[in-house]
Order: structure tokens, then C-alpha cells, then sequence
């Protein structure tokens, strides 16, 4: 559920747009089997980003226009930035990803479900962009990931 209710209503209209192209035209193509790339590449905000903006352009095709920075505020939302740095022209960005839950159980409590999941870890995004000629090397700073 979004925090703000111009972000609510963004979904809201995106979600409405898709309903009545739809019912007004049948999608067409076939099942894709994504194996193990739903968690590999689906989660990643860069993947993600693409193809909400391949369904705005598929919904402008269709006669619905969507200024894609109305979702500015989601893609914030959804993955923070952690950190950018620059140097030597290369950029470095790190950004929450997704990270499915696998539930570990079900329980009736109450007057509900309660679901336990694994959310013992968290996923991120390492976005590099620019280059290195070659024959360069960046100094080493003393920091390491693992």
C-alpha cells in the first residue's frame, strides 16, 4: 500500500487503464517459462523500471497516456538508494531490490491467517555505468563487500 494517496491513485489509474484496454482488446502471445529469472532478474529494480515502462508504452499505443514520472515516487519508495559514487567515469549505484519470502508455515489465529516467512536476507542492486580504458585500474580504498 503506498504511503501517499497521489501515489495510491497513480496504481489506481494505471491498474484501471490496463483493465479497459484489455476488455476492449485481447492480448495476444504466448506463456513464457521464466525458470529461475523471476528471482534473478524480476526483483532488480533496472528490470523492473524496463518493463513498467514498456506497459506505459504499450498502454500509450492503446490511446492511454502515462507521464512516467507520476511513478517516480513508487520506484523511490519501493527501492532507496543506499549510496552513489563516481570515479574515474564509472558510477556506481546501490538500491534495495525485491526479495520473495518463502513461507515456512501456516497457522489459523483468530479471525485470520497468519503466514511465518523467511526474511532473513535482502537483496540488492549493483548498478555500474560508464567505463574503464584499458590498461587503467581504480586505486583500492580499503573497502570490500562480501
Amino acid at each position: 500500500m503506498p504511503p501517499d494517496a497521489r501515489m495510491n491513485l497513480a496504481q489506481q489509474l494505471l491498474i484501471r487503464a490496463l483493465i479497459a484496454w484489455l476488455w476492449r482488446a485481447r492480448a495476444g502471445g504466448t506463456m513464457v517459462r521464466w525458470g529461475t529469472a523471476l528471482h534473478d532478474r524480476f526483483v532488480l529494480p533496472h528490470f523492473i523500471w524496463a518493463d513498467l515502462m514498456a506497459v506505459l508504452a504499450d498502454l500509450a499505443g492503446a490511446g492511454y497516456a502515462f507521464d512516467p514520472a507520476w511513478f517516480e515516487a513508487q520506484r523511490a519508495f519501493r527501492f532507496p538508494i543506499y549510496g552513489r559514487v563516481e570515479y574515474g567515469g564509472v558510477s556506481l549505484e546501490l538500491r534495495q531490490a525485491l526479495e520473495p519470502w518463502h513461507v515456512m508455515g501456516e497457522e489459523t489465529a483468530g479471525t485470520g491467517t497468519v503466514r511465518f516467512v523467511d526474511s532473513s536476507v535482502e537483496r540488492l542492486q549493483v548498478l555500474a555505468s560508464g567505463s574503464i580504458p584499458s590498461g587503467t585500474s581504480l586505486p583500492a580504498t580499503g573497502a570490500s563487500c562480501r
